[in-house]
């Protein structure tokens, strides 16, 4: 069953080819003596401000919402989150690690309708195949804590319900009332693994993880939503709305991450809101918030990002 919340058409993201590095041409020269280092400067935003700036916000946006939130600047790895360790109820944000587990260990070919499936639609059914294919539940927990080095405190599976049958272990970091969870520090960590394409996500997996989380489910909200539709956005959402599986209306949840590769460079971008009084005013907050973010990052004013009910 795929979950949905606000009911907005979602503009449709056909996956663009991310175009490899071109090697440097091949000169001959006659030798010289090497020359001086250069300090060549690098951009960095100082996005702190920013997130706190989301945070004064968030109340007066969605009333109730807790946030975590966070931000990579990918060049240089600064970091810059708010509550990044707390946990946070993972959902479907599982389905990106559980397709680059199954790029660990199955051919491409057999990963691509399924990842298609998780990304495109949300599939559950798909997201429960991609377990099986990255070698169940106890293969996913050690592949991303000891592959992509991320903790169990801050990313951890104990239970999928998603699929026909319920996929379970006991080898996991338990959290009171979440069968999975994910904290901000943890997703950061594996966004950057997979923009830096490290072994195993290197070559043609890399790109092709890169494309299929392009493509994002046609309805409900989307991180990329008041982003230039030219730049490429790699994410996975998440959401429970309130009122879902039996719970009451304030255990709610949800949240975006997701690589943006911006005009002055390419960042990862973590969310998760929760217990909103207004479900459909938290998930406009997640579109507002990103929208601040990016705008920090090319440096220019957020004012126009348009904020729940607009």
């Amino acid at each position: 069953m795929v979950l949905l919340g606000a009911c907005r058409e979602a503009p449709r993201v056909e996956p663009r080819p991310i175009p490899p590095s071109a090697p440097a041409p091949v000169t001959a020269s006659a030798p010289r003596a090497p020359a001086a280092p250069v300090a060549v400067a690098v951009f960095e935003p100082d996005l702190g401000p920013t997130l706190e700036k989301i945070a004064a916000r968030v109340p007066k946006l969605s009333w109730n919402s807790d946030l975590s939130i966070g931000v990579t600047w990918l060049p240089t790895s600064r970091r810059w989150a708010l509550r990044g360790d707390e946990p946070r109820v993972m959902a479907s944000i599982g389905k990106f690690a559980w397709t680059a587990a199954a790029l660990a260990r199955a051919p491409i070919a057999d990963v691509e309708p399924l990842a298609t499936a998780a990304f495109a639609f949300s599939d559950n059914e798909g997201g429960a195949s991609l377990i099986d294919l990255g070698g169940g539940l106890d293969a996913i927990n050690t592949f991303t804590a000891k592959t992509l080095s991320i903790p169990a405190t801050a990313m951890s599976v104990c239970a999928y319900r998603g699929g026909a049958f319920p996929r379970t272990t006991e080898t996991c970091h338990r959290v009171e009332g979440m069968d999975a969870f994910f904290t901000v520090h943890g997703a950061l960590t594996l966004l950057e693994a997979i923009w830096r394409g490290a072994a195993p996500l290197d070559g043609e997996r890399r790109q092709k993880l890169l494309e299929w989380s392009q493509l994002e489910p046609p309805l409900g909200f989307t991180m990329r939503r008041h982003l230039p539709k030219d730049v490429l956005v790699h994410h996975k959402r998440a959401e429970i709305p309130a009122g879902c599986c039996g719970r009451p209306p304030q255990w709610n949840w949800t949240a975006e991450i997701g690589i943006v590769q911006s005009p002055r460079g390419p960042y990862a971008f973590a969310i998760s809101m929760s217990r909103a009084e207004s479900y459909a005013n938290q998930t406009e907050t997640v579109e507002w918030a990103s929208c601040v973010v990016y705008r920090a990052v090319v440096e220019k004013d957020d004012s126009t990002c348009p904020g729940p009910g607009s």
